[in-house]
């Protein structure tokens, strides 16, 4: 060591809101220590600071118990002496989308502020790795600063270290111990003299991978309570040693001192991802990488919500708030984001709790999507009561579609149409005359036709029939187009702007595809009319096994798999479709086979194939099996049993006209324990070593063939075989050949290092406990209690939902995000009655333009009448986005991502903005006084 280190000792806890303990269980705990704590602070001014853990929703926890609290608790955090900030929770961030992340610091700061002062550091002690962006994100949260433990094997690193994003923002990073990381000195010695001296062996630990003179001891764990004589240990410890400085200081104090200490030191640099798993003898941070595939029900519960808020809720409010329809309802949506990111725990959104937390969980996403939903219908109805719908006829009702995306949309779109019984009634009535009262004179068979009724319908009038079995469907000022009814069912409606006795509105929900266009950020009007005959439109018959349009050839095998040929490359992808099953001894951190293991394959199994509906604008093909798979693994766990249980798998195959994507989905009745289910598509693209996928504002290139365990190099976990993805992943090559498969809600994928290259996506991993058992192959040790969890087998229906996008040139060429993003959020639909109203019946709101350019967000600003638009290029390419509003704003400019203005930007004569781009850059833009009305 030099000649004199400063070692500040930061008391803090490790805060896991819900994990092996359900929150009301934990909260009881965080009482008590809050409790006791508080008292501490108040009677003990050398007590000088404890940090809570980064995340600021413990406040709130807290205060619900005791709101008395507050003031006090305010005081303490004006006073630096509890650090709060700069999240409102600790995400996991694989897990968590872009703007989850953006909305997560938005909220923890401003709650942080509202105390009294945030924490600016970014604290992520215990995340289950790091995204590549994140230290963008940071930075645009005037974060300069962050600390970690897992995803970073030290090797020959030092301590601190530049982490750099793809886009070249870089925050100064402190890299905990791969041993004892965020709990360095939580079990100091209960002897004071004692404690000194395990903080003095601590420092010279710290001391050998310190970049500069300052160390910092976490003196903390998971729950842990504050040491009441930790002032006592640092007297003692400042006594005993002249060479360490012990300071009892916060995170704040300690960066200040490293930041002054490595002024002209030269750091070494991390860049992007942060997924190491521990290769240094001793390392204990586990990367714990298939938690992306635990818990699948919960992961495609967040995948609703966010679509619901991000693509629906929150551009839907902005621009009605924009257009003057309605005020912009800013609580109600934070409500929303508050139940979904108390989901985004890295042991919650993991999948790696108890039981009783994963049950929880769906109640709050289901809160959140409700929310979400709510407002975006009131949003579509209050537009609608404003639309000029006068070309409607009394014999039709209108179907108003809405598009989220910032580009028009021209195809064959799957809605539900609601016609009230009330309505149906009024046009049956129209339809049929009702028989004239009997004379003498009255004709012999209008006489017999009306006592025959009589007599079979024990004298009921006769009435017009309300059912029907066609439909037309037109634009408002145009023909009618072709449409298939895929089915009518009846159900009670809530109304969205009604209350009472009108609140509630018996339907028949029809559910139809026709092809419609509909413009960016934009609505479309149809008309709509009842035929009691079926409407028939010719098409020509196709082979029973094959779908095809203009772009695509589907070809189906008896065995269920298929091909793909695009029609434009003539590139084929052949065998698609397989389904294998494994077994898993693991837990809700890490998938493990047993060690002899029977993995099953599809291949040999015969599933009854279907074509479904009439084929109007679409063509699907119905995949059904019975597959006999293992019922679970034997009482040893080390084979999967003979005993067998019928496992049924439905896939429907979509092929829309004028589609380049093949849809799917697939559902799956889990009756089978202890295994993993994974979908498998050969790309034959042999030779190609890298494949991509979609993250957090990024696409990221990802290995094959996995690193290698090489002979004597220390091994406590496997090197991952799996990747994350965020929507969709994509494999090609420079000869014109890519595949691009898209998902929603799946996160784990591979590509197999075989001669056939395929893209395997994990559907489910059912297992039977939380974690640490000690049977795992691929991890030694493991985390977590071994908390039995018996609803992680998932013994459920499950639904997927699949796209297959053929290409011939790079992601980033053939921009495959935007076939993602519309394939993941399709339009949405109202019926309303016809009347004339200010608005047009057509028309788009905001248009986004530039090669990749992405956009993430539309929301009105935090703090201002002013629109916020979230933009990201996540190529390796320079871009320019344009902007164009209906109505021109008069002020535009740049932002960082807590919204601060960084600069102005200059407005087209068409009203319109342009933004460059840099490669991986996110762009947030803030337009401001708007006028005029327009269309895009």
């Amino acid at each position: 060591m030099p000649s004199r280190h400063t070692l500040y000792v930061v008391p803090h806890t490790h805060w896991d809101r819900e994990w092996y303990g359900s929150y009301q269980l934990f909260r009881t705990r965080l009482v008590r220590l809050m409790n006791r704590l508080l008292a501490l602070l108040d009677r003990d001014p050398e007590y000088r600071t404890f940090n809570l853990d980064g995340q600021t929703i413990i406040l709130e926890d807290y205060l619900e118990i005791h709101p008395e609290k507050r003031e006090q608790i305010e005081r303490f955090v004006r006073e630096r002496r509890l650090m709060v900030g700069p999240w409102y929770i600790l995400p996991d961030e694989f897990l968590s989308s872009g703007e989850s992340l953006v909305h997560n610091l938005l909220l923890g700061g401003r709650i942080a502020r509202d105390f009294g002062h945030r924490m600016p550091v970014g604290y992520i002690p215990d995340t289950f790795g790091h995204i590549a962006q994140l230290p963008q994100i940071l930075r645009g949260f005037d974060l300069d600063t962050a600390m970690h433990f897992r995803g970073l094997d030290p090797g020959g690193l030092k301590s601190e270290l530049w982490w750099e994003s793809p886009d070249g923002s870089r925050v100064l990073l402190h890299h905990l111990s791969n041993i004892i990381g965020y709990s360095d000195s939580a079990v100091l010695d209960a002897d004071p003299q004692r404690a000194a001296y395990d903080l003095r062996a601590l420092a010279t630990y710290k001391a050998e991978r310190a970049a500069a003179p300052v160390l910092l001891a976490l003196q903390g764990v998971d729950h842990s309570e504050a040491r009441e004589d930790l002032a006592t240990i640092l007297r003692v410890a400042k006594d005993t040693f002249e060479d360490i400085d012990f300071v009892h200081g916060s995170l704040e104090d300690f960066w200040e001192a490293l930041k002054a200490a490595l002024e002209g030191v030269e750091l070494q640099t991390v860049h992007g991802e942060l997924r190491d798993v521990p290769r240094t003898p001793g390392g204990m941070n586990f990367l714990l990488y298939n938690v992306l595939s635990s818990r699948a029900d919960n992961k495609l519960q967040n995948a609703r919500a966010l679509n619901a808020l991000e693509r629906w809720a929150e551009p839907w409010c902005a621009l009605s708030w924009a257009q003057g329809i309605e005020p912009y309802p800013q609580g109600h949506l934070w409500a929303a984001w508050r139940w979904l990111l108390q989901n985004h725990p890295h042991d919650s959104m993991g999948g790696c709790s108890v039981d009783a937390v994963h049950r929880q969980m769906a109640t709050r996403f289901e809160w959140a999507t409700e929310i979400a939903d709510a407002l975006t219908e009131e949003r579509f109805h209050l537009l609608a009561n404003d639309l000029d719908l006068a070309a409607v006829r009394q014999d039709e009702m209108a179907l108003v579609l809405f598009n989220p995306l910032p580009w028009a949309r021209d195809e064959v779109v799957t809605v539900e149409i609601d016609l009230p019984l009330h309505w149906l009634q009024k046009q049956a009535k129209a339809s049929v005359s009702i028989p004239p009262p009997l004379t003498l004179d009255s004709p012999y068979a209008e006489v017999m036709a009306q006592r025959t009724h009589a007599e079979w319908a024990f004298g009921a009038p006769a009435l017009p029939s309300t059912r029907f079995r066609g439909l037309w469907v037109r634009p408002v000022d145009g023909e009618p187009l072709p449409m298939e009814i895929l089915s009518i069912t009846e159900t009670p409606l809530a109304a969205a702007l009604a209350s009472g006795p009108r609140g509630v509105t018996e339907v028949r929900r029809v559910r139809a595809q026709f092809r419609a266009a509909i413009p960016a950020c934009g609505y479309a009007s149809y008309a709509v009319s009842v035929d009691p005959k079926p409407v028939n439109w010719s098409r020509i018959p196709r082979n029973p096994n094959c779908l095809e349009n203009e772009y695509l050839r589907v070809v189906i095998h008896s065995n269920g798999t298929f091909d793909v040929t695009d029609r434009v490359s003539g590139q084929a992808f052949m065998g698609l479709g397989l389904l294998e099953d494994g077994g898993d001894n693991g837990d809700g951190y890490m998938y493990s086979p047993p060690p002899f293991d029977s993995v099953y394959t599809t291949l040999g199994v015969q599933p009854a194939i279907s074509r479904e509906g009439q084929g109007t604008n679409a063509e699907m093909v119905r995949i059904r099996y019975a597959w006999a798979l293992p019922a679970r693994l034997d009482d040893a766990r080390q084979r999967r049993v003979s005993e067998t249980a019928v496992f049924p798998v439905t896939i429907d195959l979509l092929l829309r006209d004028g589609s380049r994507r093949l849809e799917m989905e697939v559902t799956v009745n889990n009756c089978v324990k202890d295994h993993r289910l994974r979908i498998l598509f050969p790309t034959d693209l042999t030779g190609v070593e890298t494949a991509h996928s979609a993250m957090q504002f990024d696409v990221m290139s990802r290995p094959i063939s996995p690193l290698p365990i090489h002979p004597g190099e220390w091994w406590v976990e496997d090197p991952p075989q799996t990747f994350p993805q965020h929507g969709w992943m994509d494999i090609s090559n420079e000869a014109g050949r890519g595949l691009c498969v898209i998902s929603e809600g799946l996160h784990e994928f591979a590509v197999l290092n075989t001669p056939r290259r395929e893209a395997a996506l994990t559907l489910l991993r059912a297992v039977g406990y939380l974690g640490a058992r000690q049977d795992l192959t691929t991890i030694i040790g493991g985390a977590g209690p071994s908390f039995p969890t018996p609803e992680a087998q998932l013994q459920r229906p499950l639904t997927y939902r699949l796209a297959l996008l053929p290409h011939a040139r790079s992601w980033h060429d053939d921009e495959v995000w935007r076939e993602a993003l519309t394939f993941m959020t399709p339009p949405r639909a109202i019926t309303v009655e016809g009347h004339a109203g200010a608005r047009p019946s057509y028309d788009g709101w905001l248009r986004v333009s530039g090669k990749n350019v992405v956009i993430s967000a539309i929301k009105r600003a935090e703090d201002a009448d002013a629109l916020i638009v979230r933009l990201f290029n996540p190529s390796p390419s320079a871009t320019i986005a344009h902007v164009h509003l209906a109505l021109r704003p008069r002020r535009a400019a740049l932002t960082d991502l807590q919204e601060a203005e960084i600069g102005d930007l200059p407005i087209a004569e068409d009203g319109s903005v342009t933004a460059d781009i840099p490669p991986k850059k996110i762009v947030t833009l803030r337009l401001s006084g708007f006028l005029g009305d327009g269309s895009v």
